[in-house]
This record gives C-alpha cells, sequence and structure tokens, in this order.
C-alpha cells in the first residue's frame, strides 16, 4: 500500500571539408525506389516567388504535386512555410527527408517538358521526365497528377535499412575539452571562444553550439560542434564545423580562406571574415551560398545569415549566436559540477546542496540543447542535502511543459527506477548518461527513513540528478553512493523537497502532468532531456 506524502582534432576534412563539395549523382545513378523506401518525409523546394503564392494560397499547382507525394503513404509531405519550418526543426535526420523540385515549360495553354527533380541528404539527385503535353483546362491538377505518375509512382513502405547517412567523425573536443583549452591557455586571440546560437525566427536555423580554438600548427582556427544542432543524428560532437586560416592573407581584422560546413555537410569554401573594431565589434563570414554576422553584446554575440541556395531558391535567414565562454575567464575557476533537474518552468530547479554550497558563481546548462544560464541558491537544507536554485537570466524565457510529474508518493521497494546525470565530464564527456535499477530498500544509510537505497549505478556529478520510477514520474533526487559496496546509491525523497519548500514558505508550480506513462525508457530519456541540467560552480579568484 502506498503511503501519501504530507506537503581530437580530427580530418573530418578528409571526406567532406577540404574535398568538392559536390556529390551530386547523374539520372538514375541510384535506385530511386530504394532511397524513397528509406525517406519518412517529402520536403517540396520552391523558389522564393512560389513560396510565397503557396503561402498565399496562390499556387494549385503545388497543391496538386503535394497530394501526388501524399498518395505514395510518406509520413509528412511539405509545401507551406509553416509546415516546412515544423519538418526541418522536428526531424533529427535530414537523410529522413527527402527535397523534390518541379519543373516544367507553358505556351499556348501547354504544359510540357515535365520535370521531376529528387535531392537526397548528401546531395545526389535523380531526374524524371515527361515530354506530353497537358492543356490548361478544367482537368489539368488531374491530368498533370497523371503525367506525374508516368515518372514515378510507388507506394512506399519504410524501410529504415535504406535510409542514408551522412558520413560522422568525432573528437575529444567536446564542450568540457573546448572550455578547459580556454581556461588554461596563457592568452587567446579574440575569436576564441564557446558560442552558442540563441534566435529561432529562421527554419533553416539549427539551435546549436560552436567552439573555435587555435590549431595546434598556429596556421588556423579549428571551428568544432558541440551540440545542439537539429538534424543531432547527422552529427557527433567535436565535427569540424569549419577553419579559419590565419595565412599571409590574415591580417588584424581579415581573415582569407575562410571554409565553412553547412547542417548537411556541403563544404562552402574560400570564404571571408572581417572584424570590425566598431562598438559592436562585428565579425562576419563572407561566402558565396553563405554569409554570417557575428556581433559583440556583453562578449562576443555572432549572428549568421544563412541562404540555403540552390538551383531553384536563393534567399537569407538571420539567426544570432552567442558568446558563452569564456565571459567569466579571469574572475573564477570551477569548483564543482553536478545535476539538476526542472522543478517548474519558470525555471525552479532541485539539486544536492553539497553541489553548491560555497560557490561564488552558477552556471546552469542543458548540454544538448546547447543552453547555459546564470542560476542563484534560492535555499538549501544541509541536513537533507538539498538545494532549491532559480534560473536568473535575461536570456532565459522559461521551459516548455514538463513531460514528467512530482509524485506524492513513496516507492515501493522492487520498483524499477533509473537516473539521468552528468557523471565524470572530463573523463566521460559532457552529454547525459542514463543507468537503471530497482529501488532496493525504503531507507538509506544507517537506516536513514529520508532516503531511499537503490541499485542504480552513480558517479561523482550524478549528485543532484533525478530519480525517476518507470511511469516517467519524479521520485527523488540521487544523493551519493556507498563507497564499500557496488551499485549501492542514496537516492532523497520527495517529501524532503516539500519540506523544503515549506520550510522557506516558497511556492513552486510542481509538474502535475505525465506525458511519459507507458513509453520506453528511451523515448522517456528523449523527452526528459531538456529538463535536466548540467551544473557548474565557480569559486571567485581573489
Amino acid at each position: 500500500m502506498k503511503k501519501v506524502i504530507q506537503p581530437t582534432v580530427f580530418l573530418f576534412a578528409l571526406f567532406c571539408l577540404f574535398c568538392s563539395n559536390s556529390l551530386s549523382a547523374q539520372p538514375d545513378a541510384f535506385d530511386l525506389t530504394t532511397f524513397l523506401s528509406g525517406t519518412k518525409h517529402i520536403y517540396i523546394n520552391l523558389s522564393a516567388e512560389d513560396q510565397k503564392l503557396v503561402d498565399e494560397d496562390r499556387k494549385p499547382m503545388i497543391k496538386a504535386f503535394a497530394a501526388y507525394w501524399e498518395s505514395m503513404n510518406f509520413e509528412k509531405v511539405a509545401y507551406t512555410s509553416e509546415d516546412k519550418t515544423q519538418m526541418i526543426l522536428e526531424t533529427p535526420t535530414l537523410c529522413d527527408i527527402a527535397k523534390v523540385f518541379l519543373e516544367y515549360e507553358f505556351g499556348n495553354d501547354l504544359y510540357t517538358k515535365h520535370k521531376i527533380v529528387v535531392r537526397t541528404c548528401n546531395r545526389e539527385v535523380v531526374y524524371r521526365f515527361n515530354q506530353t503535353p497537358v492543356y490548361s483546362d478544367a482537368n489539368l491538377y488531374q491530368n498533370m497528377i497523371g503525367i506525374w505518375k508516368e515518372m514515378y509512382y510507388q507506394p512506399t513502405i519504410y524501410n529504415k535499412n535504406n535510409r542514408l547517412t551522412l558520413s560522422k567523425k568525432s573528437s575529444k573536443f567536446d564542450r568540457t575539452m573546448v572550455e578547459q583549452k580556454l581556461a588554461e591557455a596563457k592568452s587567446l586571440d579574440l575569436i576564441e571562444g564557446v558560442y552558442e546560437k540563441v534566435s529561432k525566427y529562421n527554419y533553416s536555423s539549427e539551435n546549436h553550439t560552436i567552439g573555435i580554438l587555435k590549431a595546434g600548427d598556429n596556421v588556423a582556427y579549428n571551428v568544432y560542434y558541440l551540440g545542439g544542432i537539429t538534424n543531432y543524428e547527422d552529427w557527433e560532437i567535436g565535427e569540424l564545423m569549419g577553419k579559419i586560416f590565419i595565412n599571409e592573407h590574415a591580417t588584424d581584422s581579415q581573415f582569407k580562406g575562410v571554409h565553412w560546413v553547412t547542417s548537411n555537410k556541403v563544404l562552402q569554401k574560400d570564404g571571408i571574415i572581417t572584424l570590425a573594431t566598431d562598438q559592436n565589434f562585428t565579425l562576419n563570414f563572407i561566402g558565396h551560398i553563405h554569409a554570417y554576422e557575428y556581433k559583440k553584446v556583453e562578449g562576443l554575440q555572432l549572428s549568421l545569415m544563412e541562404d540555403l541556395s540552390n538551383t531553384m531558391n536563393s534567399f537569407y535567414d538571420l539567426t544570432k549566436i552567442h558568446r558563452l565562454h569564456p565571459s567569466i575567464r579571469g574572475h573564477y575557476k570551477l569548483g564543482s559540477t553536478g545535476t539538476g533537474i526542472a522543478l517548474s518552468q519558470n525555471g525552479y530547479l532541485i539539486t544536492n546542496s553539497h553541489v553548491v554550497e560555497g560557490l561564488d558563481y552558477l552556471e546552469v546548462m542543458v548540454p544538448s540543447e546547447s543552453k547555459a544560464y546564470r542560476a542563484r541558491v534560492v535555499c538549501m537544507d544541509k541536513s537533507s542535502d538539498l538545494a532549491i536554485l532559480k534560473i536568473e537570466d535575461k536570456t532565459f524565457s522559461g521551459l516548455a511543459a514538463l513531460p514528467y510529474s512530482f509524485s506524492m508518493y513513496e516507492s515501493e521497494v522492487g520498483e524499477n527506477a533509473f537516473t539521468t546525470g552528468f557523471p565524470l565530464i572530463k573523463t566521460m564527456g559532457g552529454s547525459l548518461k542514463l543507468t537503471d535499477g530497482l529501488i532496493s530498500a525504503a531507507q538509506g544509510y544507517k537506516g536513514d527513513t529520508r532516503c531511499y537505497q537503490v541499485s542504480v549505478p552513480v558517479n561523482p556529478g550524478n549528485s543532484g540528478g533525478p530519480l525517476f520510477n518507470e511511469n516517467g514520474e519524479l521520485v527523488g533526487v540521487v544523493k551519493a553512493k556507498h563507497s564499500e559496496a557496488d551499485n549501492v546509491t542514496y537516492a532523497i525523497k520527495n517529501s524532503n523537497i516539500l519540506g523544503l519548500m515549506q520550510k522557506h514558505d516558497l511556492t513552486i508550480d510542481l509538474p502535475r502532468y505525465n506525458s511519459l506513462a507507458g513509453k520506453s525508457i528511451k523515448e522517456q530519456v528523449k523527452k526528459i532531456r531538456p529538463f535536466v541540467f548540467l551544473i557548474k560552480g565557480y569559486e571567485e579568484i581573489k
């Protein structure tokens, strides 16, 4: 019966960065049916002019073209700007998307020279042609669909084994390693640092973090991908996203010969970065496909103007990237790291008091989301080893609805449980780690009734992490492991969190609705990930 609680620098370049950016195949160079069977979504690519007409519902031909693709059983077919935005932002790999183009000629009330172009994530292209004339009459769209079906028509059954992939090669340069290199450097060039894009206005954008470090040969800066890109399945942490060359053309304010890689790993060569010395300290990247603008606002803020140009589409979008590190370098040193879990959408977190005690500056971040914020301690209780934090950062606009609920019941012995956190980030990296087990006992160390004993393995850095049951309910907070026993961990029960809130007259809108019940742990962790925070505590250097 349940009891209710009272209140490496690597050579990714070998494949992509310093080779030709053309991977296009000749027509019929690969089997279109096989490719499309490994594709989930169809993205109808349009010129800027046609896109405007479609969004204003003044291009019925494209509606007919979409209906033709929908008849082949794809999960989504997107042709409006809104639908395409949603598709790009929600699809974890660009290889789940086929971009399709429609071409034809029109004259004397006849549509002729029909052409369908299909482009894959790695820019392979296949064409289908049909010369049959179609009259512009009341049956136009029905007849056009007939022409398209003559060119290609094969209802699909999705086969993940046929999905294409983009090349990946990770290195040791995750965010922790980049920040460590920055902190250890005797001096830093202005461009070096960790950057986060913060704008969400253009559909081509990925909310990602990059790190820029001078290469060991002192002839270039390496730009590393550190996390958070929308199509995250196509990337590994530490991949090289660009190179900024220091050569005979470089001056204090300009670098030429810059290489940059787009989200689908297409190389743009021979760009130029210029550094303006106005009060905003603007840094610009210009290339033949992409343009980037970087501005210094409380550190170096970067904005990126990206063009998804191809033969049928050319436009620019504006996004922003904010410099995160080294924003406090020279004043603070890292004191400790731990884990925290969100208690509310407005930025309250719970962690252990021993994670944050005695520190002068707190930063909380979700590495997978590439978001970092300043936080403060609202209250703590050393006896229960709990601390409640609050994000107080002008860039913080609130969290999405929490998918898990806060359990008001004590868990029973034998229940499944799991935790997520950031253990040993110096050696295990900064990505979220999962361990699971059982609730072994209703008491903790030496019979402490405030804690559970669980068989969930943890390590330093897991402190303050959430303990969930199999239904995705938050039941406690990880405290410590038994140093003389295998897989014996102690977690603080939720009743202590309520007690801490009551003691300090603190009102928090705890999560009450649970969308995780019945889902696999894999699915639960994916939804929980944006609400589990890596906590970094810094000590002021006197």
